[in-house]
C-alpha cells in the first residue's frame, strides 16, 4: 500500500484514525435518553387519544341505542288509539304489552297511560344491546312541562303531551291531538 505524504494535502495516518473513530462515535448515553423519553411521551399521547377515540365510540353507540329505542316507544304512542277522558288508568299487563319488543301493542289507549301533571309517569327497564335502561313515560295535559296545566291549551280533554326519558335524560317531547272529529277548534 503507498503511502501519501501528509505536507501533500493528504491526511495522515493519526489524522485518519481520528477522524475514522469521530465517525464511529455513534450517539452518547445523554442523546439515547432523550429520544427515548421523547418517543415515550408519544407514545403516551397516542395511547391517550386512542382510548378518548374509544370511549366516544361507546358513548356514541349507547347514545344511538337509547334514540331508536326512544324512537321505537314514540311511535308506539303515536299509533295506539286516543282515547276519552273517562277510560280507567292502565294495568300493568296493559304497559307491559304496550313496551315490550313485540308488534302486538295491546288494548290500551292514550288517555289510560296519561298521569297527572307534575307526576312521573310510568317507568320500566329494558335492555337492548348490552346496553341497560331505566325508562320513563310521562303523558299529561300540561303541555309546557311546568308541572301544571293551567296554561294556553293545558287542560284540554284532546291534547296530551308525551314526554320519553332514559336515564332521567329526555329523548323526545311532542303533542298528540285526539281524532279530528273529537278535536276542539281554537
Amino acid at each position: 500500500m503507498k503511502r501519501l505524504h501528509p505536507a501533500r494535502g493528504h491526511r495522515g495516518g493519526q489524522e485518519r484514525q481520528a477522524a475514522a473513530r469521530a465517525d464511529e462515535r455513534g450517539f452518547t448515553l445523554i442523546e439515547v435518553t432523550v429520544m427515548l423519553l421523547f418517543a415515550a411521551l408519544m407514545m403516551l399521547t397516542l395511547q391517550s387519544s386512542m382510548l378518548s377515540t374509544v370511549k366516544t365510540r361507546q358513548r356514541t353507540h349507547v347514545t344511538d341505542v337509547l334514540q331508536a329505542q326512544a324512537h321505537e316507544f314514540l311511535q308506539r304512542l303515536l299509533v295506539i288509539p286516543f282515547g276519552a277522558p273517562g277510560d280507567p288508568a292502565a294495568t300493568a299487563d296493559q304497559l307491559t304489552e304496550l313496551f315490550d319488543d313485540d308488534a302486538d301493542l295491546g288494548n290500551v289507549t292514550l288517555r289510560q297511560v296519561s298521569v297527572a301533571p307534575a307526576q312521573p309517569g310510568h317507568t320500566f327497564a329494558t335492555t337492548r344491546d348490552g346496553v341497560t335502561t331505566q325508562w320513563r313515560v310521562a303523558i299529561s295535559n300540561d303541555l309546557d312541562g311546568d308541572g301544571v296545566a293551567s296554561g294556553f291549551r293545558e287542560g284540554r280533554p284532546d291534547l296530551l303531551a308525551i314526554e320519553v326519558f332514559a336515564n332521567d335524560r329526555l329523548m323526545f317531547r311532542t303533542m298528540r291531538a285526539a281524532d279530528f272529529a273529537n278535536t276542539r277548534r281554537d
